[in-house]
């Protein structure tokens, strides 16, 4: 999955302590080790959000790259009220694994896709987080392209970085997406595109790294749901 790039501007370089412990709050290429060293300037999340995900989260979270694991502060994993057992899945992968700084959130209802979102930018902002990146606890993104994402926030070469499903022919169906939703995800997206003059291969991915500064906040807090 290659990721797409937008305008460029750089970000704060601060660096605290890594979050840890079960929260349940109301809603609201270059080598590894070159990228790590990049990487530890900022404050970095993998923001996790889950929904009845008992059966993948864990395989998501194994499958983040342990070359990458090193640069991460914190990995949040935010609950939307699951009916199933994905938040006691979440707290024991937080138990048996020492290797990525995990905190794990029940929301108290479910907030839906959006509401989740919301409360997860609202909470790493408010803690000093730089850098944040959106995956789904259902394994639909891979957890591998991690660092191919993120390289443009961490170089300071964009703001917003966004997953394509769209750019291997073929690679949107062959991995499971419906019909309806590829032809409607092309319609809308050449919309889009000329409505914005951009030329981007897909608008509806929720694949997406973002650089926390003040205007994303405000468009976050402006938004409904």
């Amino acid at each position: 999955m290659r990721p797409l790039d937008n305008q460029s501007r750089p970000t704060r370089n601060t660096r605290g302590r890594r979050c840890s412990g079960p929260v349940q709050l109301e809603p609201g290429s270059s080598t590894a080790a070159q990228y790590t060293r990049r990487v530890t300037k900022r404050r970095l999340l993998i923001f996790v959000v889950a929904y009845n995900a008992v059966s993948t989260l864990a395989s998501v979270l194994d499958r983040i790259p342990e070359s990458f694991r090193p640069s991460i502060d914190v990995v949040l994993v935010s609950d939307d009220y699951s009916t199933d057992r994905t938040y006691e899945a979440a707290l024991e992968y937080q138990r048996t694994h020492d290797a990525l700084p995990l905190t794990v959130v029940r929301q108290r209802r479910n907030l839906g896709y959006g509401g989740n979102q919301k409360f997860g930018y609202r909470w790493l902002a408010d803690r000093g987080i730089d850098i944040v990146v959106l995956l789904h606890g259902d394994g639909q993104y891979a957890p591998e392209a991690l660092p191919q994402i993120l390289a443009p926030l961490v170089e300071a070469r964009a703001d917003v970085v966004l997953g394509s499903r769209m750019l291997v022919p073929g690679g949107a169906l062959g991995g499971g997406m419906p019909l309806y939703k590829y032809i409607g995800n092309k319609i809308l997206s050449r919309f889009q595109n000329r409505v914005s003059g951009l030329s981007l291969s897909e608008w509806h991915s929720g694949y997406r790294a973002f650089s926390l500064a003040n205007p994303v906040r405000l468009v976050i807090d402006v938004k409904s749901t």
